[in-house]
């Protein structure tokens, strides 16, 4: 095997920050495949524009920057010549690693979080730019710039108030959870009840892709509480069938057994040691009085789908959960969709990152799930 001259003369670090640089203008670029010629012009303004670029490479890049490109190719094999003077990355995770070097250089966490921090194709980037930083001030900027973005989604009045919502149902919890773990749990029952409630829409009003969304964001909350508290991952299935009962709970056809699956419900919530301020017989008399009204409408005009909008509204009250939090915009279903997106991939950053310290990281599951600025000390 015979190397170029011009790779013996090519330092590793110094091809790692233009190969940096290269993926990152790609990936801000959406472009995952390259023409010669743009890679050509890249290494030529890199190393004629860097005063420390050894002369023999400055001056192959200013008469044959393919030459540079041609023995990073054959040496290494990180680019790959798909189609005549097209070229990527031999594999998309070079380009997402060398796009996290390259962030983690620059160090303006804020510029991508906030441009780039939904875009679900980033995901593993920022994942990687976690494990690349090497200080836990640097890894605790770019958790606490992901929070800001995640607050910043929670921009009307509803949604800040279900989020102060589900930090004031949890003060009283028995189930020994973290406040963050507690929170993540009544959201999601608030969740339920909001899916819930597209049952009581007319046909034509039902939206397939918001039902869709907040069903994704139930999936988002229990995947940052099984990461967050070890103990839920072995409640899981338990959990999961309150939540499909609760649900199934919230219109009319509830009248026939309601005390059954009430008992249920409420055996569950003991178990955990969650919502155990809720009152469930109560909740079982007022129950009762709307079963009454089902026994006596038998005139044509009654309507099933109003009956089951006041059980809906019978158990947000058991919940002290004010209806109109829950009839969400599209906009703001999406919002909240985001939000939640962002804090699994704070816990998946935590979870791969290099350097993070205990109070960095308690600093930062106090502010995860909150209404307001993130409180940075």
């Amino acid at each position: 095997v015979q190397r170029d001259n011009i790779y013996q003369d090519l330092d590793i670090h110094l091809e790692k920050a233009m190969l940096s640089e290269i993926a990152f203008k790609g990936f801000r670029e959406k472009i995952f495949y390259f023409f010669k010629s743009e890679l050509t012009e890249q290494i030529h303004d890199f190393f004629t524009n860097n005063f420390n670029s050894p002369e023999k490479l400055k001056t192959t890049a200013e008469t044959k920057p393919d030459t540079i490109l041609r023995a990073i190719e054959v040496e290494q094999g990180i680019f790959v010549e798909r189609a005549r003077e097209i070229y990527s990355f031999s594999h998309l995770t070079f380009q997402e690693y060398l796009t996290a070097y390259c962030i983690s250089s620059q160090h303006n966490f804020t510029l991508v979080t906030s441009k780039y921090l939904t875009d679900k194709s980033w995901k593993e980037i920022f994942i990687l730019l976690a494990g690349l930083l090497k200080s836990n001030s640097a890894t605790e900027e770019l958790l606490f710039s992901m929070i800001k973005q995640a607050q910043e989604r929670i921009n009307t009045d509803k949604l800040e108030k279900l989020l102060e919502w589900s930090e004031f149902s949890t003060n009283k919890w028995a189930g020994g959870y973290s406040p963050l773990v507690s929170r993540a749990l009544a959201l999601n029952f608030a969740i339920v009840f909001a899916i819930s409630r597209f049952n009581h829409l007319p046909q034509e009003r039902q939206k397939k892709e918001q039902i869709y969304a907040l069903q994704e964001s139930l999936y988002y909350i229990l995947f940052l509480a099984k990461e967050i508290d070890e103990t839920i991952k072995s409640k899981y299935q338990e959990i999961l069938r309150v939540y499909s009962i609760l649900g199934s709970s919230t219109n009319s056809k509830i009248l026939i057994d309601f005390r059954k699956k009430s008992f249920h419900i409420n055996k569950g919530f003991k178990k955990h040691g969650i919502f155990n301020q809720v009152n469930f017989p109560a909740l079982n008399r007022n129950l009762e009085v709307l079963k009454e009204e089902l026994k006596n409408s038998n005139h044509p005009s009654f309507s099933h789908r109003k009956l089951s909008w006041k059980v809906w509204q019978v158990w947000l009250r058991a919940f002290n959960l004010d209806e109109r939090l829950l009839l969400l915009s599209e906009k703001e279903i999406e919002n909240l969709q985001q939000c939640l997106y962002i804090h699994t991939l704070i816990v998946r950053c935590r979870n791969s990152a290099l350097r993070i310290s205990h109070e960095g990281l308690e600093k930062i599951e106090k502010e995860m799930l909150r209404a307001g600025s993130p409180q940075v000390s």
